[in-house]
């Protein structure tokens, strides 16, 4: 993996293809790292430059409790200047997705089209039910368990054993800690949002048994924003991409070929 230096430490970052194919940068989830996107990856790379990270406290990157949505956007453009990519298109899952509207939303001119899966809206926000549950989550998360925390998480984001198991290992390599930080971080980035709507090509996606405030926020964001693209993946959990890859690349394939900027 090749990396970058930033004034709290390394993050780690590769990437796949020729730099002369249509750009890609693909963001993982919390408590994640970029081997979420290995079933996208096989399928992409032959006519597609991607790049994935190990967003800051997540993999081999160095590992801070105070995750900060600010400086992370700030690496992301940091990335895509060390790639030489004037342009690209953002792939996110879950806070991945949060980070690509908070980047569009700074450095529009960077990007081409967002595929957000698993991720409210951060214009449009959150009704006062889903804040106040977001809320209540997050104080529960700190006195509950770490291994019936993992258990929960396991079972509430994904479908397929393989994906389960691959929360597992990477939750251990994060820690509850840093989990709850950037948990917090999530809270504070929704209800503060963004000033104005995404004016970009956007697919929104997530699967038929994501968590239901989820389905509801991304269902409430393309009616609020019918301009966008909207997809429920069956058979698919939070990590959608793990669950159903078959189904989740062909939507991601035809968006991004078909769409207009």
């Amino acid at each position: 993996m090749n990396k970058i230096e930033t004034k709290k430490g390394e993050i780690y970052y590769k990437t796949v293809g020729q730099p002369q194919k249509p750009a890609i940068l693909l963001i993982h989830g919390v408590g994640l790292n970029h081997q979420t996107w290995k079933p996208q990856i096989k399928e992409l790379k032959k006519n597609h430059y991607l790049t994935v990270l190990d967003l800051p406290g997540h993999g081999r990157s160095y590992k801070n409790r105070q995750f900060n949505l600010n400086e992370t956007t700030e690496i992301i453009k940091k990335i895509l200047d060390e790639i030489q990519q004037k342009q690209i298109s953002l792939i996110g899952q879950s806070i991945g997705g949060l980070i690509t509207q908070h980047y569009t939303n700074k450095y529009p001119e960077t990007v081409k089209k967002l595929i957000v899966l698993g991720s409210p809206s951060l214009y449009h926000g959150l009704d006062e039910y889903t804040t106040a549950l977001f809320k209540i989550h997050s104080q529960a998360s700190k006195i509950t368990p770490w291994k019936i925390l993992k258990q929960s998480a396991k079972s509430e984001l994904a479908n397929k054993p393989t994906t389960q198991r691959y929360i597992e290992k990477t939750l251990n390599e994060t820690g509850k800690k840093q989990l709850i930080n950037i948990s917090e971080e999530i809270q504070n980035t929704v209800l503060t949002g963004i000033p104005k709507p995404i004016n970009k090509p956007i697919q929104l996606i997530h699967g038929d048994q994501d968590l239901k405030f989820i389905q509801k926020q991304m269902k409430e964001w393309h009616n609020k924003q019918p301009n966008t693209q909207y997809k429920k993946i069956k058979n698919a959990g939070h990590i959608a991409n793990q669950d159903n890859p078959k189904e989740f690349n062909k939507t991601i394939k035809n968006f991004l070929k078909n769409t207009k900027k």
